[in-house]
C-alpha cells in the first residue's frame, strides 16, 4: 500500500513496469517519501523478529536478515531512476529470499515457545512463493512491460504469509497463554485443608 501511495505521487511512474526500487533511487521525487517507507518496514520486520511468540531461532534469525538487507539496501539505492546497482540488488534479493523461507523456518526445531504450525501446513505457500519469486525474476531479467506488478504481487505475498504465519503460528486457544511456560510465582494457587 505504502508504495502505491508514494508511487502516485510521481507523475509518470509506473508501477506496471518499474520496481518499487525506482521510488527510493538518487534523484528520484519520491526518494524521501520511499526511504520513510522504507524504515516502517524495517522496523516491523526487526521488531518481529524480536517479538513474534514461539518461533525458531531459524526463523528470528531470518528475519533479521531480511531487516538488515533492507537497511543495506536505503544506503546503497539506485544511483538514478531505474539504473541498476549491483549491492543495492543484492540486498533486495537477499530480503525477498529470507522473507520467503521465514515462514516455513519458523517450524523449525529450537523453539523458546509453541509454534503450532508445521511444516506440512506452511511447505506449499513458500513453494507458491518461490513459482511467484522465479517469475518476477525472470521478469525483472527480461525487463519486460510487468516486471513491476509482477514484483508487486510477489512482495504483497511474501507479507501476507508472514502475516499470516506469525498469527497462526503464535495463536493458542481460549484460555491459554500466549507464552506456555510459567514460573512458580504464576502458576494457580493451591489450597490446603487445615485440620
Amino acid at each position: 500500500v505504502g508504495t502505491e501511495v508514494v508511487g502516485a505521487m510521481w507523475p509518470g511512474y509506473s508501477s506496471w513496469h518499474q520496481v518499487v526500487s525506482t521510488l527510493a533511487a538518487v534523484g528520484a521525487p519520491t526518494r524521501i517519501a520511499m526511504n520513510v517507507v522504507l524504515a516502517v518496514t524495517l522496523l516491523a520486520l526487526a521488531a518481529l523478529a524480536v517479538v513474534v511468540p514461539g518461533a525458531s531461532a531459524l526463523g528470528r534469525t531470518l528475519l533479521g536478515v531480511a531487516a538488515a538487507s533492507v537497511a543495506f539496501a536505503m544506503a546503497f539505492p539506485f544511483p538514478a531512476p531505474d539504473v541498476d546497482f549491483g549491492p543495492h540488488t543484492a540486498a533486495v534479493t537477499f530480503a525477498m529470499v529470507a522473507l520467503g523461507l521465514t515462514p516455513l523456518a519458523c517450524c523449525a526445531p529450537w523453539r523458546r515457545g509453541q509454534w503450532r504450525l508445521r511444516w506440512r501446513q506452511v511447505l506449499p505457500v513458500t513453494l507458491v512463493l518461490i513459482a511467484l519469486g522465479l517469475t518476477f525474476l525472470a521478469n525483472w531479467l527480461h525487463k519486460t512491460s510487468v516486471m513491476g506488478v509482477m514484483e508487486r504481487v510477489f512482495v504483497a505475498a511474501e507479507m501476507g504469509v508472514l502475516v499470516w504465519s506469525a498469527y497462526a503460528g503464535s495463536a493458542v486457544d481460549a484460555g491459554q497463554q500466549l507464552l506456555p511456560q510459567q514460573g512458580p510465582e504464576t502458576s494457580a494457587p493451591t489450597t490446603r485443608e487445615s485440620v
